[in-house]
Formats: structure tokens, sequence, C-alpha cells
């Protein structure tokens, strides 16, 4: 996806190119097509963010923390609860 350029994580600006709801509405349907087609069960270790990896598989990232913020809904704060929602859309989309 091309977004969040020149975006900061801390304090939170999504910069001049932020992630409409558009543009993840369609990245969760990518997602559920690809899950469908090579047959990928949706959990936190097969279907994260850049900002999971770390903490999810355990391997180390420098600075990606794409995305922990969404900028079409403030309510959603931190890597797991975006990748939550990001695993729930995903899901919905699917069955």
């Amino acid at each position: 996806m091309c977004s969040m350029g020149g975006a900061v994580e801390a304090p939170f600006s999504a910069g001049k190119y932020p992630m409409p709801h558009e543009q993840w509405d369609a990245m969760t349907s990518a997602v559920a097509d690809l899950c469908r087609r090579y047959s990928i069960t949706v959990t936190d270790k097969t279907v994260l963010s850049h900002a999971e990896v770390q903490n999810n598989l355990g391997i180390a990232q420098r600075g990606k923390w794409d995305f922990t913020r969404l900028a079409f809904d403030p309510t959603v704060v931190g890597a797991k609860a975006c990748g939550d929602k990001m695993r729930a859309e995903v899901r919905a989309k699917l069955s």
C-alpha cells in the first residue's frame, strides 16, 4: 500500500498522505482474497502489519511502525488494535 508518507508515530501525525478508509477497505478485501485463494487461516501470525512483526513473529524490525494508528478511525490505537481490526474485517469478508 502506498500511504502514510511523512507520517510520524508519536505524537501521531498522518502526514500528507494518510491512509483513507477506502484504501483500508480495498486492502482488507485483497487480503481476504489471498487468504481464500491460498487457504491461509487468519491469525496474528499469518495476517499482520509491519508494526506487529517483531512482537508476533520475533523478527527484529528497524523503525517499521506502520500502522499503529488509523487516520480515518482515531479510536484504534496501537499495533495490536490495528491488527485486530484488520483481521476482524478480513474474517468478515471471508464469511
